[in-house]
């Protein structure tokens, strides 16, 4: 169940609400014991005698003992809740939870929830007077500054620590008087630790020097608070903290994901055997050596041997461009037919050096380029090349070069589209097509987000993730805290928050203290299974793209990022990041605030999700929240059903606002809370996570040692996918052209004596010289017709997409499916231009280079060979343009051409040519290619669909009203379209007046329960006219 960010009552009343829950805490704690005094008085007798008690217990009860029993009970109830309430307003005082006592939530539900109401009401009131500087971070969540507010806190660090006058004598020896700091805003106890001891990781030992420290504002330090500017803090100054700080007695190495000491010191010290030494230099490893982890930062001792680091030197290695280049350079000559391909081309403008995927040294087929006459057997074969690039172009390119936001939102985006032209496609009229984008523009967004997608394998990480939530529910094992997760192409791992030694399947844990999963993991549930099951960390979101990964990151465990830069590029990152959260499938159970947002403000309109709303100011976004807590404090929803609140704003937030957040999140009934908002340089967002919006900015990810860019959403990538999104809203269909003969829908429910096939039926007699009659004129008729294979080559796309003709033993190993993919686009966009043909078929890696696309060319053109009467299957460029010679042939094609006969008349000849048309038909169109291509394709779905549902539906309506007809026929018909498109509500009401038509009642049943699961699959209903029609014949 998710929720939404709805205010639950006005403003105004929340003092009402807060004031109603004291007067009735008022009325348990103190007015109960009033009314018992009165009118039971106290339960315990001035003096208790044993004999007493024995007479009491045998003597015959006259309802005193059950109403002195009953008085018990009732001081034993308000003894509990009271003690209870306790509790509760000691743990929102201290901003601590609550200790938990073992049966009794049905009693402390009730007092957190009246406690917190008293609270959070009386806070709001002062919250727009308070402005206060606090540092807002999750507990629990780890973190590191690296940004600029930690360079600030160290600059300053003498004046925050002027306070103790033996600090000087204590930097020298004995830890025995503590050094004092002075918090400062933005500060937590981890980067504290990080600034003054040297590493984060020792935040451990502030803790522990401070627990039950209560400081000037009355709060008692527990370790789980958030730090509030002036508290002073106890600081360690043993020499662990020397050791770890003290950059000048040695190197300081970060710890990298794989690393051991021995590695370490193999690297730096010259020996796997001298890692005792580092140990030695950093005293905190003495307790595990084994227990390293990535991030950390330790002292590499002085070495004598001084050649060894210079592996590790960051400018000592050598930039892989020249090395690149120079491999271009070492390429042979160009061959004569490589020559002949470029003459081929028209000389094509120079392509730019992003163009990924060309391949190496690999000659060209220049005779057939130029088109001279010569046997196929006589063309020079190919170099073994790399069809997605050779190289020196695959180590250039990245899948980032296609779209600047991430996989994730790309299938986001995507998946609402697809559902979208779905819905269309249902309600479109018969004859009619759904609308379309026209605009080459948007087509190309459209091409450019399935690239996009298909980058690195974002859906594995759903399932893997679904599938651990159900592993770890029937083993009873609580779920990892997640810190964020690496997906590649191939593989997916999730980077934990704390080192686990045993991973839950399907993931398994790497040597680096990561849990990796492959997408060949037998432990996988289907992609069905687990969309049963809820994603479990719904606030995973993309941070960044690394060349060949994307990594994410777990919102609500990080707590707050803060996005620096420029208004419009802090823009472009933060309209990303809401895009994603507010469509991806990660992110189904979530609630996303997108404030202040420019490219993206109509996002909640747009994306229609029902967990995503657009607000314009940060004060406005947290007073629903505050009221949202409110009503989750009344304690009718339960914690697993409140969804993590995102916060996106692209207006920077004030030390008000921060107040506000924090007295919202100190309270047991809030939900989980991340903020991502712009920061300025001078008033960065407390913690360690701040980012540098700048396009095309490499930066470490604190914590995670990744190196990416931000994912970022232009303007002009998000108008087109605004108008992709609202054209597919359109609630109209437009005429087909060629499609006008197709018959509506009939007005009027039929009765089985209006029905010519149904009446002919009444006389048995009659019947099986009609069927055989029609037969009969089908048998003729196809025997008239074409067939598909009088063409030497053809294409089969209505169904498993395969090339027929070419001989396969003659392909080299690995090429067919792009090949054919490539026949494909030249066969149903025809007349493509160099450029737009790389783009189409460039794939995750961008489009194609020019040699890249010629070597293709090559090898196509090669395989398809010549005619019998000698023509190249596949022309060489004519005019700027390739297109395929008529000898090569489709399916759909012939479908088309069929179906245009048929329509052409209501004869019974006609029919049986669209019998043959919908023979055609083997699947679904354009089925059995992979997710990362065929993406150009993606608008002909619709209308080949469309095309193949009302050669059906003519085919039933024939039968149905013409003398000819026949009703196994019409069925068959039906029936077969709605194996591959079984929501295609238009057949099923033709289905059901044939089935009603030849008295088949149970049919029309089981076809409404095939209807209904395959609705539900979808997240669909029933439309009013398929309602309508049912109702008609009876079934409800």
């Amino acid at each position: 169940m998710t929720h939404q960010l709805q205010p639950s009552g006005p403003p105004r009343f929340a003092l009402g609400r807060s004031l109603a829950a004291a007067a009735l805490l008022l009325a348990i704690v103190i007015g109960i014991p009033v009314v018992l005094l009165a009118f039971a008085g106290f339960p315990l007798p001035d003096e208790i005698s044993w004999s007493a008690v024995v007479a009491a217990l045998t003597r015959p009860d006259d309802g005193r003992l059950f109403l002195g029993a009953l008085t018990w009970v009732a001081w034993a109830a308000w003894l509990l809740f009271t003690a209870l309430v306790a509790l509760e307003v000691v743990a929102q005082l201290r901003d601590m939870p609550p200790v938990r006592i073992p049966g009794t939530a049905w009693a402390q539900v009730a007092a957190a929830g009246l406690v917190s109401t008293t609270f959070l009401g009386l806070s709001m009131t002062s919250a727009e007077a308070e402005v206060s500087v606090v540092a807002y971070q999750v507990p629990g969540a780890d973190a590191t500054d690296h940004g600029e507010h930690g360079e600030q806190v160290a600059d300053e660090a003498a004046p925050g620590t002027e306070s103790v006058p033996a600090q000087q004598g204590d930097n020298g020896s004995g830890s025995e008087a503590p050094t004092s700091y002075t918090v400062r805003p933005g500060d937590s106890y981890w980067s504290i630790a990080d600034e003054r001891l040297g590493d984060p990781e020792r935040f451990t030992e502030i803790v522990a020097l401070n627990i039950g420290r209560e400081m000037p504002d009355g709060t008692v330090l527990s370790g789980d608070e958030f730090l509030s500017t002036g508290w002073e803090l106890h600081l360690p100054t043993d020499e662990d903290a020397q050791d770890s700080a003290g950059a000048d007695e040695g190197e300081v190495h970060t710890v990298a994901r794989g690393e051991t000491l021995s590695t370490i010191a193999a690297d730096h010290l010259g020996e796997a055997a001298d890692y005792p030494q580092i140990v030695k230099a950093n005293p905190r490893l003495a307790a595990d050596p084994d227990a390293i982890d990535v991030g950390w930062r330790i002292v590499i001792p002085d070495a004598e041997s001084d050649g060894s680091d210079q592996a590790d030197q960051p400018g000592e290695t050598a930039p892989d461009a020249p090395a690149e280049e120079g491999s271009d350079s070492a390429d042979a000559s160009p061959s004569p037919t490589a020559q002949a391909d470029d003459t081929d081309e028209a000389a094509p403008s120079p392509e730019p050096s992003a163009d990924d995927g060309t391949p190496s040294d690999s000659p060209m087929t220049g005779a057939d380029d130029l088109g001279i006459a010569q046997p196929a057997e006589d063309t020079p074969e190919l170099d073994d090349v790399e069809l997605a690039g050779d190289k020196d172009d695959a180590e250039e390119s990245s899948p980032a070069a296609l779209a600047g936001y991430g996989a994730a939102a790309a299938l986001g985006l995507l998946g609402i589209l697809k559902a979208r032209r779905r819905a269309q496609l249902r309600r479109r009229r018969p004859g009619h097509q759904i609308v379309q984008p026209t605009d080459e523009r948007d087509l190309a967004a459209e091409e450019r987000g399935h690239h996009t997608a298909a980058a690195v394998d974002v859906e594995l990480l759903d399932r893997g993730l679904r599938s651990m939530a159900a592993k770890a529910a029937l083993s009873e094992t609580p779920l990892p805290a997640l810190l964020g997760a690496r997906v590649t192409p191939e593989s997916c791992e999730l980077i934990l928050g704390k080192r686990a030694k045993v991973a839950i399947s399907p993931f398994r844990a790497d040597e680096g203290g990561r849990w990796v999963l492959n997408a060949d993991s037998p432990a996988l549930l289907s992609s069905e299974q687990a969309a049963e099951i809820a994603a479990p960390y719904p606030g995973l979101a993309t941070i960044g793209i690394e060349k060949d990964s994307q990594v994410l990151l777990d919102l609500p465990s990080v707590g707050m990022v803060g996005v620096a830069g420029r208004p419009g590029e802090r823009d472009e990152v933060l309209s990303a990041m809401a895009t994603e959260v507010a469509t991806g499938a990660l992110n189904s159970h979530v609630n996303v605030s997108a404030i202040g947002l420019g490219i993206a403000s109509d996002l909640a309109d747009l994306a229609k999700t029902g967990h995503v709303r657009s607000i314009s100011t940060a004060h406005e976004c947290l007073r629903e929240l505050e009221l949202l807590t409110l009503e989750y404090a009344s304690g009718e929803t339960a914690p697993e059903d409140i969804p993590p609140e995102i916060l996106i704003s692209a207006d920077p937030l004030t030390t008000e606002h921060l107040g506000r957040l924090r007295t919202i999140s100190g309270h047991a009934a809030a939900p989980p809370i991340a903020v991502i908002a712009a920061a300025e340089e001078d008033q960065p967002l407390p913690g360690p996570w701040q980012l540098d919006a700048a396009d095309g900015v490499e930066q470490e990810l604190p914590l995670l040692g990744e190196h990416v860019r931000l994912q970022r959403i232009s303007a002009e990538d998000y108008a087109q996918w605004a108008r992709l999104l609202r054209t597919s809203e359109a609630t109209v269909s437009v005429p087909a052209p060629g499609w006008e003969q197709v018959p509506p829908e009939p007005v009027r429910p039929r009765t089985r004596a209006s029905t010519p096939a149904a009446a002919q039926r009444g006389g048995t007699e009659e019947l099986p010289t009609l069927a055989t009659d029609f037969s009969s004129v089908v048998e003729q008729t196809t025997a008239s017709l074409p067939r598909l294979e009088d063409h030497e080559v053809y294409l089969r796309l209505l169904g498993t997409v395969e090339i027929i003709g070419p001989d396969a033993a003659t392909l080299e190993s690995g090429k067919r499916n792009l090949l054919t993919e490539l026949a494909c686009l030249l066969h149903l966009r025809p007349t493509q231009t160099p450029e737009d043909l790389a783009r189409s078929m460039g794939g995750p890696r961008g489009p194609w280079s020019s040699k890249t696309r010629s070597t293709n060319l090559s090898k196509l053109r090669t395989w398809l060979g010549r005619s019998s009467s000698g023509a190249l299957h596949l022309p060489t460029l004519s005019q700027g343009r390739y297109q395929l010679h008529p000898s090569v042939g489709s399916d759909w094609q012939l479908f088309q051409d069929f179906a245009r006969r048929g329509l052409a008349a209501e004869t019974a000849e006609a029919t049986a040519t669209l019998h043959a048309a919908l023979d055609l038909v083997r699947g679904e169109p354009l089925s059995g290619t992979p997710l990362d291509r065929y993406a150009w394709a993606e608008p002909l779905r619709p209308t080949m669909l469309a095309a193949i549902i009302d050669t059906s539906h003519t085919i039933a309506m024939r039968h149905l009203d013409q003398p000819y007809g026949d009703l196994d026929r019409a069925r068959e018909a039906l029936t077969h379209a709605l194996e591959f498109e079984p929501t295609a509500e238009l057949l099923f009401r033709d289905l059901v007046r044939v089935e009603h038509a030849a008295d088949n009642p149970e049919a029309i049943t089981r076809g409404t329960q095939r209807l209904l699961i395959a609705l539900e699959r979808i997240d669909a209903e029933m439309t009013e006219e398929t309602t309508k029609l049912l109702r008609q014949h009876g079934i409800q």
